[in-house]
């Protein structure tokens, strides 16, 4: 742990190329980097093959490649489904804890039927290259659009229908895990009945990390097979020790939340891009402010550690007031040149059970806000500065027509000033009277830093909330302030009326927020609110987090839904040892 605390450290300090890359430069930098563990990711997803309506679920495992056990160094785990021409149907940033996380994709009505990669990896994974990744392969039919033409019928792959996927032609477990095994009591259940099945510890393994998906399986027969983390490929290229060299360029971990990195440019090459103060703000309830500076080459990063947020980052360059300077953000995704995509024939057999299938799509889908899932709040640590000694509910005072007004009637410890026509405001340290400073205030509106105090007075009191207040000295990265001023609007939308220009305002999605999912619950103590709505569930449950120790019993309720169900357990146990257990019932 000490050694992570002063990886840590040292990646915070270096100066950087490329995202997340950095120039290795002395032999103690190359010991230090080299001795960072080498990770590798798995994901257990619900199903290879989707329609459009139905949701991707899937649990994000990043592990040590050594002995795959839960990795402590990254903090951010990636997972991208790539489609052929070089598509990107979604990037989704995973909040990493212990090393586990998860999300899910709700595949749209506009996407092409055709075969996807579902691909993982953390950002330090990319020095192992790409062949070091989790992927696997997925196919995906859209029954609302024409099927894609097929240009070479000898490279194609056929999705047919199989008659051995049943309970007549199939055992009922498939264990591939000796140490572990599912209980059933019975195999056949009829509609909306309890179901409860054990998992069963036959060797001691301590506490294990697993996923749990119980899903309907069609009789259809795809070229791809599902990965199982019992196939997960002993030589991995990511255990391969990775001989570094000075001045080789890496990918830095994410020790302590997302990297947000890029460099700026000046458009007249006159201006100095080296030790320059860059800022970002994410605006919302858990917005923040953070100040970088850049490198000799104009390079800077921020490291973000809030989970979920807003997608809307703010930058602005402290002292280019003539918007001179442009921002290069780096891009996190990865190079599609090594993928092999197939060409899709579908039997036109398998027609009335696609039908079907979406059909029931749209009834679930219907019913949606009475089977939502929960969000699950995530841990948000108030920034220092937001520590206000005194707020202002600008309501309970007389409303002055301007912000002059209003700071000279009614907030205190505040001066401000207008000199040739340009406003200064000053906060009052723990003087008693305001000192003539070059130390200016850090001036916030909606999370936003604010460096022009003319914008914050031309946007009018009336639509301000409430005004904060801070007379403490602080210091956000390297930058200093005396005191902050903080404004909240009254409809938190500064960042969409800021007179800034339109590179300044970038879309960066942050890591998904956890969720609760929907479990269908039919017990007689259960509430009733639901027992009357159609049920055509295929996904009857989806626990992505659990940890168990010993045997423990789980259960869920089937729907309307008949057909076979395969209850499907992956995870690891404390020791890396891999997890695999396959069961099926029916419903009838």
């Amino acid at each position: 742990m000490k050694r992570i605390i002063l990886l840590a450290f040292l990646v915070l300090t270096l100066p950087k190329n490329t995202l997340g890359q950095y120039r290795l430069q002395t032999n103690g930098e190359l010991e230090s980097f080299s001795a960072i563990p080498k990770e590798e990711v798995y994901i257990h997803y619900n199903d290879n093959l989707l329609l459009s309506g139905e949701y991707l679920y899937y649990k994000f495992y990043c592990l040590r490649a050594e002995n795959r056990a839960p990795s402590e160094i990254s903090k951010i785990g990636y997972v991208e489904l790539i489609g052929k021409d070089d598509e990107l149907v979604f990037q989704h940033k995973i909040k990493l804890v212990d090393g586990l996380g998860q999300g899910d994709f709700f595949v749209p009505v506009d996407i092409a039927t055709g075969h996807y990669k579902l691909t993982g990896f953390t950002q330090w994974m990319r020095n192992q290259g790409e062949q070091s990744f989790f992927i696997a392969d997925l196919v995906i039919v859209n029954p609302y659009q024409a099927l894609p033409k097929v240009n070479n019928q000898l490279l194609c792959e056929e999705i047919v229908h199989s008659k051995f996927d049943s309970l007549t032609n199939v055992s009922l477990f498939k264990e591939k895990t000796p140490s572990f095994r599912i209980n059933l009591t019975q195999r056949k259940f009829g509609k909306r009945q309890l179901v409860k099945f054990d998992i069963e510890e036959l060797i001691e393994q301590g506490s294990s990390n697993i996923s749990i998906s119980v899903r309907k399986k069609d009789s259809v027969k795809i070229p791809f097979q599902k990965k199982s983390s019992t196939i997960v490929k002993e030589n991995s290229i990511s255990v391969k020790k990775h001989r570094l060299k000075p001045n080789d360029s890496i990918y830095l971990p994410e020790l302590r939340g997302e990297l947000i990195s890029g460099r700026i440019a000046s458009r007249n090459l006159t201006q100095s891009i080296e030790n320059r103060h860059i800022t970002l703000s994410i605006a919302g309830d858990n917005g923040l402010t953070k100040v970088s500076r850049t490198n000799q080459n104009g390079d800077f990063y921020f490291n973000i550690d809030t989970g979920s947020r807003s997608s809307k980052a703010v930058f602005d360059i402290l002292g280019d007031s003539e918007n001179e300077i442009d921002i290069i953000l780096d891009q996190t995704r990865i190079s599609q040149d090594s993928f092999d995509f197939k060409e899709l024939v579908i039997s036109s057999d398998l027609n009335p059970s696609f039908e079907q299938r979406s059909i029931h799509n749209q009834i679930e889908n219907a019913f949606f806000e009475q089977k939502a899932d929960s969000i699950i709040a995530a841990t948000y640590v108030k920034p220092a500065y937001k520590d206000f000694q005194k707020v202002y509910n600008l309501d309970e005072y007389t409303r002055f027509k301007t912000l002059q007004e209003t700071i000279v009637e009614i907030i205190e410890d505040v001066l401000v000033k207008k000199r040739k026509g340009k406003y200064t405001i000053q906060v009052r340290g723990s003087d008693e009277f305001f000192i003539d400073s070059y130390d200016a205030p850090l001036i916030l509106v909606d999370n936003i830093l604010v460096q022009d105090a003319n914008a914050l007075f031309d946007f009018g009191v009336k639509r301000m909330r409430r005004i904060g207040i801070s007379r403490s000295e602080i210091y956000i990265g390297p930058k200093k302030y005396q005191g902050v001023f903080s404004v909240e609007t009254k409809d938190g939308n500064y960042s969409e009326t800021m007179a800034v220009k339109e590179p300044l305002i970038f879309d960066i999605k942050g890591p998904l927020a956890m969720r609760k999912y929907y479990e269908q619950e039919y017990s007689s103590s259960a509430s009733n609110d639901t027992g009357h709505i159609a049920d055509f569930r295929r996904q009857l449950l989806w626990l992505p987090q659990h940890k168990i120790k010993a045997t423990e019993t789980f259960e869920f309720f089937t729907s309307d839904n008949l057909g076979t169900y395969e209850i499907s357990v992956e995870g690891f146990t404390e020791n890396g040892k891999p997890i695999s257990l396959l069961a099926q019932i029916q419903i009838e």
